[in-house]
């Protein structure tokens, strides 16, 4: 999957034309709170990051078959 822009500052575009069979998006902060979870998943999202505070913050993208692909991202203000 594809996350942009990174660094973020208002909204980010997750693109998952490759994946398959995803079950959940979830974005976490590095402490490993849950700051979005979705599973409601199309292939092309848009999240609005304006109330997440500054700093990095992980995407999962759990898929049916149970691997977690993961991308960092970088929140800026």
């Amino acid at each position: 999957f594809n996350a942009y822009p990174n660094p973020v500052s208002h909204i980010l575009n997750i693109d998952l034309t490759n994946e398959e069979a995803i079950s959940t998006l979830q974005i976490t902060d590095m402490t490993g709170r849950t700051v979005y979870h979705s599973e409601e998943i199309s292939k092309a999202m848009s999240i609005d990051v304006t109330g997440l505070e500054s700093g990095p913050y992980q995407i999962e993208l759990r898929l049916s078959n149970g691997l977690v692909k993961t991308e960092r991202i970088i929140v800026i203000r």
